[in-house]
């Protein structure tokens, strides 16, 4: 059995599936009068079941989304003035960053204020071990490391288990600086860590893996700067492709101990970090003269305002565990 340590160096985001939408699925509430306004995930049964109580909604009436939020945003109001409010009317409440909350207070962004969630079990937040197993057969060019459909007898050969939950205040709503539009998500914080633990190695040779690790950031990183070169601004103003190179000079940076590797998860990332090494990634092209079927190198990928920041980014150990 092998123990998977790591410790998030950049924001880190690992979908759910799901958008919600300001007002509706979540508010921006200080919880009390001292502190800064969190992301509040509405618990639907909990408010909806208060709101019946008190009679609240005229069912007579037609109700369309906009009566709908202002009604939920005075009723939440009245709770909180009424000392009423608590934490079971929430799934859960996180921090927000200073960009978000100019980018949710700014009124041209009306109807865009969705916010791309974490994926959590009834609000607990962990990673799972399917985005684990992803990153690294990436990382070592492999389509399996445990069940062959192929074979007669199929059984696990292979088994992870997910991350222990992860506490809430580890995450934050955050929106990217370099793709319009821009693009807000629940991300993991930096300096987070979390195990997760293979409980059968199957075809894994862990040798090989570190190997492996310690080549292909570093392969993928350089190739990717390479290749965006002929995106870069030829102006004073920075486009996608400053900011993208700017943020992986920062990973390359890095420092990391004799038994650390760098590993990149999750959404956002770009192809650079999902594809075999040294295979540059290609799109059609979407540049105005384009010929048809002309393809170009992908050169963005998601930044964050500070330094800048690219997203997944991981230090790694890996440790023999008998527990």
């Amino acid at each position: 059995m092998y123990k998977l340590i790591f410790t998030s160096i950049t924001p880190i985001h690992i979908s759910n599936g799901l958008q919600l939408g300001a007002g509706l699925d979540y508010v921006l509430l200080k919880r009390n009068r001292n502190e800064l306004r969190k992301f509040c995930k509405l618990n639907f049964n909990k408010v909806a079941h208060s709101l019946a109580g008190l009679n609240k909604i005229n069912f007579n009436e037609d109700i369309n989304l906009e009566k709908l939020t202002k009604l939920l945003k005075s009723h939440l109001n009245e709770l909180f003035q009424n000392h009423k409010l608590d934490d079971s009317f929430f799934e859960y409440s996180i921090d927000i960053s200073p960009q978000f909350n100019n980018y949710y207070e700014n009124e041209s962004n009306i109807g865009r204020k969705f916010v791309i969630e974490f994926i959590n079990s009834s609000g607990k937040f962990y990673v799972p071990a399917s985005s684990i197993k992803g990153a690294l057969l990436t990382t070592l060019n492999k389509d399996n490391l445990g069940i062959n459909p192929r074979e007669p007898h199929l059984k696990d050969k292979f088994v992870m288990s997910d991350s222990d939950f992860i506490d809430s205040t580890n995450f934050q709503v955050m929106i990217t600086n370099n793709r319009p539009p821009k693009v807000t998500m629940i991300c993991m914080k930096k300096n987070v860590q979390f195990t997760l633990l293979i409980r059968k190695d199957g075809g894994l040779d862990v040798s090989l893996l570190r190997d492996r690790l310690e080549e292909y950031s570093n392969t993928q990183i350089s190739n990717a700067i390479k290749n965006i070169q002929p995106f870069k601004s030829k102006f004073h103003e920075p486009k996608g492709a400053d900011i993208f190179e700017d943020a992986l000079i920062n990973i390359q940076n890095i420092s990391l101990d004799k038994d650390e590797y760098l590993i990149n998860l999750g959404f956002g990332s770009g192809s650079w970090f999902k594809i075999k090494e040294k295979l540059v990634p290609k799109f059609k092209s979407k540049k105005r003269n384009a010929k048809k079927g002309e393809y170009e190198a992908a050169h963005t990928s998601f930044t964050f305002y500070d330094n800048p920041i690219h997203i997944g980014w991981c230090k790694l150990k890996i440790e023999k565990s008998h527990l």
